[in-house]
């Protein structure tokens, strides 16, 4: 869990670098002609996959406190571009920042809930918590027949 808190945590630092950095094509050695054709797809996937590694990360905050941080970092990162000539604020880039985040939420959402119905269906239902994992097990020793001497 450790290593996915820390990735995440790094891609979100590499990613605020990306997006700062006058010329983030050169950056990571793409051709001048993709850059301009794809930079809403690229802001929508990069924001798709902040937002799933966030969650999939598990930070130990909780949700009502991190989804206005990152729709607050979306709209951040967007507006600081204003200050690295000669990148510029552009409404779409910011609708698909948000988008992305949201889809990278659904995404995990959806991946979270495939998982716990494949782990029902191959090994039962889960106990929720603590006090029925107890009940359980009261009941497993008790209905247990005792062994003859």
């Amino acid at each position: 869990m450790i290593f996915l808190r820390i990735a995440a945590v790094a891609y979100w630092f590499a990613l605020s670098v990306v997006l700062l950095v006058p010329d983030p094509g050169r950056l990571l050695g793409w051709e001048p002609h993709l850059v301009a054709r794809a930079d809403t797809t690229v802001h929508f996937t990069a924001f798709a996959l902040l937002g799933f590694s966030i969650f999939l990360a598990g930070l130990p905050v909780r949700l009502w406190i991190i989804i206005p941080l990152m729709l607050a970092y979306a709209v951040g990162i967007e507006m600081l571009q204003h200050f690295f000539p000669p990148r510029t604020v552009d409404m779409r880039d910011l609708a698909a920042n948000l988008l992305g985040l949201a889809a990278g939420a659904i995404v995990y959402v959806a991946v979270r809930a495939m998982i716990r119905g494949f782990r029902r269906w191959r090994y039962g239902p889960q106990p929720a918590n603590a006090e029925q994992v107890r009940a359980i097990r009261t009941m497993a020793t008790v209905s247990q027949p005792e062994k003859a001497p």
